[in-house]
């Protein structure tokens, strides 16, 4: 293994670049795909619901739509409601956040009224359901499943290097 051309025609026929850009692509696709229908927690909305849980005000928020986002959460869906609430001075303001519905629940989104939300009064711009400020173990679940994939992956890859490298 001294001699560089034995690194090069390892290379040159094994599959192993194509499938770490593979799996590359796929881990990077994954996590933009969870973070964008809200399941892993960035910087941002993490500092977001802190501030919201210890200076948030709580209040009832009217429901003026719904939609589903096409996402599923073991077979039941995620819906993005849209509210309108007032501030301490009597302000309306405008929001959306997820919520993921059990399938039971699907036909009774229509008699859903009021929400329970948590805003910042110096920032009422910025709200969220008061239900996802609580729980935080699913989107750690995610990231852990997230990273213990990626883990694998990556030892694969190792694993791929070098039967490449030793074996050929």
């Amino acid at each position: 293994m001294e001699d560089p051309t034995g690194f090069e025609l390892a290379f040159k026929n094994s599959l192993f670049w194509q499938f770490g850009l593979l799996i590359l692509g796929v881990c990077v696709f994954l996590y933009f795909l969870l973070e964008k229908i809200g399941l892993l927690v960035n910087g941002k909305t993490k500092k977001e619901n802190w501030d919201l849980l210890y200076h948030g005000i709580a209040t009832k928020a009217k429901v003026t739509s719904y939609k589903d986002t096409g996402a599923l959460i073991n077979d039941n869906p995620i819906v993005t409601f849209t509210y309108a609430f007032k501030d301490e001075k009597g302000k309306v303001f405008e929001g959306h956040d997820k919520k993921m519905i059990e399938k039971l629940e699907i036909g009774s989104l229509s008699d859903i009224e009021k929400l329970e939300i948590m805003y910042l009064p110096n920032k009422p711009d910025i709200s969220r359901l008061s239900e996802n400020l609580d729980d935080h173990n699913f989107g750690r679940f995610v990231q852990l499943l997230f990273m213990v994939t990626a883990f694998i992956f990556s030892l694969t890859v190792l694993f791929m290097f070098f039967n490449t490298m030793y074996h050929s």
